[in-house]
């Protein structure tokens, strides 16, 4: 490890990437392993900063990355773990006034700034601090309440107008726990709950400043103006013994789910579209409803249905198609890429323009069970697979929410 970078990780299941980044601060170290890793049970709750990264759980099909500042070592003076101000911060109003500031360093008026190079989007995350009051500073009785926590892009240079987003608040307000949860002197809150306004430089007016925009970390961290880095200050009667991250990254390929239309026996088939998970002579491939099974960008038809309340028809022996059953109409649009849709509401459009009013996308879950869906239709119009909607897994679909 490269002097003046102090970077600790524990991770307390097998590693499945280990990503070694040079940067001219030094040697990060970034730890990524699959979501399902995460994913463990804690006989007793988390006792530290670092238990808390640990615990934090990602979604099916995302990546966990563990990124720490300092050492949590419970604020010893042994080791050099100073911060790092990254290339082109150089506005004095967010730095402290001896240079970077130390983890641990034990005496007021005297700040601590770091950086993160980060590269989104993300699903989700949480931020973690562990820092404890000094007394003998502005407030001689509480020391660091008055002191602030400024998160965001900190590249503001005297006179300039950028477009990054800053945010924070007061150790007083950490210590509410409006935001932030609060274990002693542990810290943590999701990325989507700490906010960020755009900094008043930037506004034209009082008024403007007054009402300026709300973001979250997160939307800050995937917003594409964001510089890749997440700049961390911190004032100034305040002893910071780390600072850490733990970020859950969506699939890098975007892929969306797809069924396989099935021809059912007997005449009643003729008039029942069945779209399955897989197709009984090809189960090879099967689809995928947590990350998708199919690139975005892929050009497949689009399941579209009528929505009713029609009987639920029965097969050649009688049984009845109950567990598939969507009560409606179902069709296949043209072939169309994934991509090509922003939001649910744009594919619902699509198939009211091709079909008519009271069409929408099919969803896995309009069949009940199995990853199935059964209506009425011509089964000859479905010659392979076709996109489909599912409403709780983010990562299964081209198309977001909202």
């Amino acid at each position: 490890m490269v002097q003046g970078d102090v970077v600790r990780l524990f991770v307390a299941i097998p590693v499945a990437v280990l990503a070694l980044c040079s940067a001219t601060i030094g040697l990060a170290l970034v730890v990524s392993y699959p979501s399902w890793a995460s994913r463990r049970d804690f006989d007793v709750p988390p006792r530290s900063g670092m238990d808390i990264l640990n615990a934090h759980s990602c979604g099916r099909g995302e990546t966990k990355s563990i990124l720490v500042r300092g050492v949590e070592d419970g604020y010893s003076p042994n080791g050099d773990e100073p911060g790092f101000i990254r290339p082109g911060r150089n506005n004095a109003a967010s730095l402290p006034r001896d240079g970077t500031g130390v983890y641990d360093q034990v005496n007021v008026d005297r700040g601590l700034t770091d950086s993160f190079k980060l590269a989104g989007p993300y699903a989700s995350g949480i931020f973690v601090f562990r820092a404890r009051s000094l007394s003998g500073g502005y407030d001689a009785q509480n020391g660091s309440n008055n002191d602030g926590l400024g998160f965001g892009n900190l590249v503001l240079m005297d006179g300039a107008v950028t477009s990054g987003p800053i945010g924070g608040q007061t150790m007083s307000l950490a210590r509410s726990g409006t935001v932030w949860s609060g274990d002693d002197d542990i810290y943590h809150a999701s990325i989507d709950d700490i906010p960020l306004r755009q900094h008043p430089s930037q506004q034209t007016s009082e008024d403007a400043a007054a009402q300026r925009p709300l973001y979250s970390m997160r939307s800050y961290l995937n917003d594409e103006a964001n510089p890749g880095w997440l700049d961390v200050f911190m004032q100034d009667d305040t002893a910071v013994d780390f600072i850490g991250l733990a970020l859950c990254s969506a699939p890098r390929i975007r892929r969306g789910m797809t069924l396989t239309p099935q021809r059912l026996p007997g005449p009643e088939g003729r008039s029942l579209v069945h779209l399955a998970c897989h197709n009984v002579q090809d189960t090879s491939r099967r689809c995928e409803p947590y990350v998708g099974d199919t690139r975005c960008t892929s050009e497949r038809p689009v399941a579209c249905l009528r929505a009713s309340e029609l009987p639920t028809p029965t097969d050649g022996t009688g049984r009845p198609y109950s567990v598939t059953w969507s009560g409606g109409h179902l069709a296949a649009t043209e072939p169309v890429a994934g991509n090509r849709f922003r939001t649910v509401r744009d594919v619902e459009d699509f198939c009211a323009s091709r079909f008519g009013t009271g069409w929408r996308v099919a969803a896995v879950h309009d069949g009940f069970r199995y990853q199935s869906v059964s209506g009425y239709g011509d089964p000859g119009r479905f010659s392979g697979r076709v996109w489909v909607d599912i409403a709780d897994q983010p990562h299964a679909t081209c198309w977001a929410r909202e």
